[in-house]
């Protein structure tokens, strides 16, 4: 309000300004009166900050009668006070005479519809010295004889109501004497009126005043006080007499009963009359209940006992004297006595005390918002006279909505020394308990506990000093000095402190970051709030800083230190020192700027930029220049990274708003980020300019692939329109996408007018491939409008395997916040899908449809002719999800999915039925195929987590071809239940060969799939009906976490097992295919010989997560027979494969029982034969035989990988390979062969080859004998050996010569180790033998 009446005080003197003006002026009148000169004096003359006042209708401003017709004073907000036909009747020649007369001074209307924008507040004090009372001196004696306002309305944001209130009064202030009467009332109210009638005769000293309101109930003064109940109040100030014997009576009630009443007295203390300077005395008693008046919650604080007792008096010298004060509520007592003299303070004795009221814990206190409470404060001050000062406060339980604080304490004392102006020197300690903020980031920061001491000071050239500053937190702290100068003008405020953060985690939540580590900082500078100006000299370190980023707290490891050198003057801003130096990023910078020049640098370097762009190991580097020149700055900055990568910015802008900006960027490897980017460098340039508010940019972008593309835009600041246009160029889309050819273009525009947008764009593909988008957006509505066309004429351009078109046509709109959309799409196998949707803004309600549809599924799964549909509907209501979805399609499939997810809840009731192809899967399953139909019977029932799912899965007569494996496996049965986050798997299936294979026991459905599966297996037939044949038998267990560290326990024994060497490496019918570079072949030709697993994918050596410890013995005690180029062995033994499955560790060895080898018509024994596994666990061959003769020993071996095994023939002493051989076949004289020995040498080479033993496999398969053999002895008589197992452990061989001789020979296999022999022939001979073997 005191901006209010000032203004109103400034308006009234607009009417009388003329006056002041010489009385020559008067003939300038008609050319003043008819314009503007006069009136913009007068508007520019009293309008100031924050206050604009317009003057419309001045007329006769130099005549005896001014008058205005309109006059409005507005600030930043609009108009807030008009005042409308202002007059002003007065005698001019009266100035002569050294009195302003106005006879009429008066509006017809004034309207007050707010207050203005507060004003700061007046820097001026005013002085403490007590001044005696009297009337001012003007220069002129002042007579209003009539103020008069007809009206002044009050808006309702001013006063809480609106109020039309009428002004009557008159004033004389002349000859030292004052006599004015004032009477303000309610036009719309009659009764509320105030009256006032004062006067005072410096001459006679008498004063006389009376004051009186009136007003009735919810009236204007008790909304604008906040009365509760809004009562009727009444105020009378009533007194009369001379000042030495004066006394004012005060009253103030509400609806009849008094609140507040007391009396204001003056008293002589000796002839003032006369002129003696002895001063009054004065004394004010005033009492009541106020409570009434107040809010509830401020009453406790009041109470019904308010009381208030002054005495004083004032000194001679200009002093006065504060005798007794005394100021007592139900929770406040405030006493004391004070004397000033001279202006300066003598002595002080001042006590307050908060107490809550009995029976409560903490006092409300009578600040805005009733919500701040403490419970006990006491404050002392005291100076005895000539003695030093002390201060001394207690604080209990304080809470504000901004902070609680549980204790605090202050206690300050030291010397004040008047004699020479006002000299302070003294000390203060301070200490908070429980200080907690609301804002808990700042309460982090703070913590709770803090104290301060410090030495206050005025001496050592400051204004004030604070020395010895030490304000202590929870693990920081700040000790230095602040010294304050030109208190009274330009305010300078100085600090030299030492700061310490042990803990840096207690600032994290401040700075939105987890921060660690510590710091000190050092600081000297200054401030100067008027003028901004400021210096500052920084040096901080920081020790193990960090950021809670993880790319960011590696480069801040060990320390980092900070110095700034910084200034800003009347000759502008200068930073003379700037340097950052951390582990791995420093920067260095330094510059100068005014208003006319200046130049800034910016050096920084990151060592490692691979921490934030794992692509580009090595440093990163920046230089930065930035230069001014009138109106006009210039900058450049340089940015260099490792592999040739950098970007290069430059530009300008002037003060008037013109700017132009460009850049250049260059990748030279792309492909770090891409592989598909290889090929060329990535070059992007750009440019930008601002003219008149407009921007245009314009950027074009360039990679490998023939890829293009360029940006343009506009921005026009005033309109807010926005043109985008963008153009891109694929030349060779291969290079992106290797199994499509060709390019592919595409275009787009975008436009904003007048808050709507516009967009639409082009594509073009492969395979004859369009599109089109096009769509709006309206800012003020939110509407939306989007179409999408596309087609596709050639499917197979993208896709070898389907053929075809395809096309899609989708809509969608936004209209008042609801979305609707909707479609259609072809595609290649007659597929065809219907869709539409909704979905609500406001209340999040929605619906989704689909209708599917694939004719010829056979195109996309080869084996499933016929039809596959598919229909569904999803809706959303109050935030529950319902899910219908039904497909059909040919040899069985079928699948129903339906039910509820409530998003609140997170609970989901949903159930899925049906059965599905296996072919589906052979997709990913190449080469191999897989057939079958798998039923389901599911459901969801609770969370969306697995241990939720139930229900089985179950396959009947599946199929799994292994072409690699040369396997098939049929009659696969499954059965999978679901339950508990659990499966429990059992399994059966037949291999095409024969036997049985079954598995089971659960697997968790949670990582890493704890399970405990077991293997079992029956006479399993393996077989690649070529090299080998065998049948196993055993029991596995697979355990532990699937997905990790899993186990695989168990035993396999194998049984007859036939290994034809025939088919190894040497024959011709098996040899490896040779590598072949295959040119210019079609896309089906790759993707065939894809299927056949003839094309190096690259995923190998990728390897599993998973690593399997395995322990597994492998059990073959005998039958193990190895036939084929002249070899015929039987094999028994036991490996155990140890380790895990990414490092096999085999062990043992399958060991020879019994064999000869055939070699040219020669027939050895064999003596050492084994077959052992590598860490492949490919068989490995080793075969020895040796003959002795006169001329030496000959040894053939065979040794080597079952499918490439190696013959080898050496002898003792050593010899040529030809002459060892002949000494192996034919003895001690090669001249001895015979036509029958080159026929049984033709032989032998045919079995070497490969191509012989057919014979032999006739006769083991029609005789049912486990071996056969047929050959001659060393004297050429043929023979005929047939060998078979009566039992495990028993073996016979009967050998039949040409001469009719016979042989027969049962061994019987006591241990591994141990064998006993019985032998007997035709001619009557037997024969028992003990033999024990063992290797080593």
């Amino acid at each position: 309000m005191k901006h209010t009446v000032r203004t109103l005080v400034t308006v009234t003197g607009l009417t009388t300004c003329t006056a002041l003006t010489p009385l020559s002026a008067v003939a300038q009148q008609d050319a003043s009166e008819s314009g503007g000169l006069l009136v913009s004096f007068l508007e520019d003359t009293l309008s100031g900050d924050s206050r604009s006042i317009n003057v419309q209708g001045l007329e006769g401003a130099f005549s005896s009668q001014a008058k205005i017709a309109r006059l409005t004073v507005s600030d930043e907000d609009g108009v807030w006070l008009t005042v409308e036909g202002a007059e002003l009747d007065w005698n001019r020649l009266a100035l002569v005479r050294g009195r302003f007369s106005v006879n009429r001074l008066k509006a017809d209307r004034i309207i007050v519809e707010r207050s203005p924008k507060s004003l700061p507040a007046d820097p001026d004090l005013p002085t403490p010295e007590a001044t005696p009372f009297s009337l001012p001196d003007l220069p002129v004696a002042l007579e209003i004889g009539e103020i008069a306002a007809n009206e002044i309305l009050l808006g309702e944001e001013l006063a809480g109501q609106e109020a039309s209130l009428s002004v009557t009064g008159a004033l004389s202030l002349a000859d030292g004497a004052l006599d004015t009467t004032l009477r303000v009332a309610r036009l719309d109210r009659r009764g509320d009126a105030l009256s006032l009638a004062a006067s005072f005769s410096n001459s006679t000293e008498q004063l006389s005043l009376d004051l009186a309101l009136k007003e009735a109930s919810g009236g204007l003064l008790s909304d604008v006080m906040d009365i509760p109940g809004r009562p009727d109040l009444s105020l009378a100030i009533k007194g009369a007499g001379p000042l030495e014997d004066f006394t004012a009576d005060i009253g103030f009630a509400t609806n009849g009963n008094d609140r507040i009443s007391g009396a204001v007295s003056l008293t002589g203390l000796a002839d003032v009359a006369g002129g003696a300077d002895a001063g009054l005395a004065f004394a004010a008693d005033l009492g009541g209940n106020i409570d009434p008046l107040l809010r509830p919650t401020y009453r406790p604080f009041f109470g019904p006992g308010l009381r208030a007792n002054l005495n004083g008096r004032t000194l001679p010298s200009g002093g006065v004297e504060l005798e007794s004060l005394a100021l007592r509520t139900r929770a406040l007592q405030l006493t004391g006595a004070l004397s000033l003299e001279a202006g300066k303070l003598q002595t002080a004795n001042l006590k307050a005390a908060i107490t809550p009221p009995d029976g409560q814990a903490a006092v409300i206190l009578p600040v805005p918002g009733a919500d701040t409470t403490v419970a006990g404060v006491s404050l002392t001050l005291q100076k005895p006279a000539d003695e030093n000062w002390q201060i001394n406060g207690e604080l209990d339980q304080l809470r504000t909505p901004d902070m609680a604080i549980s204790r605090a304490v202050i206690n300050a004392a030291g010397a004040l020394d008047q004699s020479a102006g006002f000299a302070l020197d003294g000390a203060i300690d301070a200490r908070l308990n429980g200080f907690v903020l609301a804002d808990p980031a700042l309460a982090a920061a703070t913590g709770s506990d803090l104290t301060l001491s410090a030495r206050l000071t005025t001496k050592e050239g400051a204004d004030f000093l604070i020395r010895d500053l030490d304000v202590q937190g929870e693990s920081y702290a700040a000790r230095g000095d602040v010294r304050f100068n030109g208190v009274e003008n330009d305010l300078r405020i100085a600090t030299e402190l030492a700061l310490t953060a042990d803990d840096l985690k207690r600032f994290s939540e401040i700075a939105g970051l987890s921060l660690s580590g510590s710091a000190i900082a050092d600081v000297t500078g200054h401030f100067q709030p008027l003028s901004g100006a400021f210096g500052v000299d920084l040096a901080l370190t920081g020790q193990d800083l960090g950021t809670g980023i993880a790319d960011v707290d590696p480069l801040l490891t060990g320390e980092s230190t900070l110095k700034l050198v910084a200034a800003r003057d009347t000759s502008g801003v200068r930073i003379d020192q700037f340097d950052l130096q951390a582990t791995e990023i420093s920067a260095t910078g330094q510059g100068t700027l005014d208003s006319g020049e200046g130049a800034l640098r910016l050096d920084a370097r990151l060592a490692r930029l691979d921490r934030f762009v794992p692509e580009l190991p090595g440093p990163l580097t920046l230089s930065a220049n930035f230069d001014r020149t009138g109106d006009r700055l210039d900058g450049t900055a340089e940015l260099r990274g490792p592999r040739e990568t950098s970007m290069d910015l430059d530009g300008s802008f002037t003060l008037e708003g013109a700017a132009d900006f460009a850049f250049d960027a260059f990748v030279a490897a792309p492909e770090a980020f891409a592989p598909q980017l290889a090929g060329a460098p990535l070059v992007a340039k750009g440019t930008a300019t601002r003219r008149d508010g407009r921007w245009t940019a314009q950027t074009d972008l360039s990679v490998t692939g023939g890829a293009q593309a360029r940006i343009k835009g506009a921005f026009d600041e005033a309109q807010g329109a926005v043109d985008l246009d963008l153009s891109a160029l694929i030349a060779r889309i291969e290079q992106f996408a290797p199994s499509i050819k060709g390019q592919a273009t595409t275009k787009l525009t975008a436009t904003r007018r007048n808050g709507e947008w516009q967009a639409e764009g082009d594509l073009t593909a492969p395979g004859d491939s369009t599109a089109r988008f096009d769509g709006s957006f309206t800012e003020a509505s939110g509407d939306v409008d989007m179409n999408l066309k596309a087609e596709v004429a050639n499917v197979r351009a993208f896709t070898a395997s389907l053929g075809g078109s395809a096309s899609a046509d989708i809509t969608a709109t936004r209209r008042a916040g609801e979305w609707n959309g909707g479609g259609d799409v072809t595609g290649p196998a007659g597929a065809s899908a219907t869709l539409d949707g909704r979905f609500n803004e406001n209340d999040g309600s929605a619906r989704i449809n689909f209708d599917a549809m694939v004719r010829q599924l056979q195109q996309v799964i080869p084996g499933l002719d016929g039809v596959l549909t598919a229909k569904g509907d999803a809706s959303r209501e109050n935030g529950v999800w319902s899910v219908e979805t039904t497909a059909d399609g040919p040899l069985g499939i079928d699948s129903r999915i339906a039910g509820t997810w409530d998003e609140a809840q997170a609970v989901a009731d949903i159930t899925a039925k049906g059965s599905l192809r296996l072919e589906g899967a052979n997709a990913f399953l190449k080469p191999n195929l897989l057939k079958g139909l798998a039923r389901f019977d599911l459901a969801l029932r609770g969370p969306a987590q697995l241990s939720s799912v139930s229900g089985t899965v179950t396959t009947a007569d599946a199929q799994l071809v292994l072409p690699q494996a040369a396997q098939a496996i049929d009659g696969i049965t499954t059965r999978v239940s679901l339950s508990n986050g659990s499966a429990t798997l059992s399994l059966s299936a037949r291999p095409r060969d024969g036997g049985q294979i079954q598995v089971s026991g659960p697997v968790s459905l949670n990582a890493p799939y704890n399970g405990n599966l077991q293997i079992s297996l029956a006479e399993v037939v393996l077989t690649d009906n070529l090299s080998y044949k065998t049948s196993l038998g055993g029991d596995l267990r697979l355990s532990g976490a699937l997905a990790g560290n899993s186990s695989l326990d168990g035993r396999i024994d194998v049984g007859e097992t036939n290994i034809n060497l025939n088919t190894a490496g040497g024959a011709v019918s098996a040899a490896p295919i040779p590598p072949i570079r295959h040119r210019g072949q079609s896309r089906a030709q790759i993707a065939t010989r894809a299927r056949a697993g003839l094309v190096e994918t690259g995923s190998g050596g990728g390897g599993s997560k998973t690593n399997i410890a395995l322990n597994v013995l492998i059990s073959a005690p005998n039958r193990i027979f190895a036939r084929g180029r002249g070899l015929n062995a039987e094999l028994g033994g036991a490996i155990t494969v140890r380790g895990t499955t990414s490092n096999l560790a085999p062990s043992g060895q399958i060991g020879l029982i019994r064999g000869t080898f055939d070699i040219l018509g020669r027939r050895l024994n064999l003596d050492e034969g084994r077959i052992t596994l590598l860490g492949d666990l490919k068989p490995y061959l080793e075969f020895t035989s040796t003959a002795n003769t006169e001329q030496g020993t000959a040894t053939l071996s065979i040794s080597g990988q079952v499918d490439s095994p190696q013959i080898k023939v050496t002898s003792d002493p050593p010899r040529p390979s030809e002459e060892a051989l002949a000494l192996l076949l034919f003895g001690d004289n090669i001249q001895d062969i015979s036509p029958l020995a080159l026929a049984r040498l033709a032989s032998s080479a045919l079995t070497l080859s490969g191509r012989g033993g057919g014979a032999q496999k006739a006769l083991r398969d029609s005789t049912g004998a486990d071996n056969v053999d047929i050959g001659a002895d060393n004297l050429g008589i043929g023979q005929l050996g047939l060998g078979g197992y009566l039992a495990d452990n028993v073996y016979t061989d009967l050998n039949i010569t040409s001469e009719g001789d016979s042989e027969l020979t049962i061994n019987l296999d006591l241990t591994k180790s141990l064998t006993v022999t019985g032998k007997a022939d035709s001619e009557g001979e037997t024969g028992l033998g003990v033999f024990f073997k063992r290797d080593y």
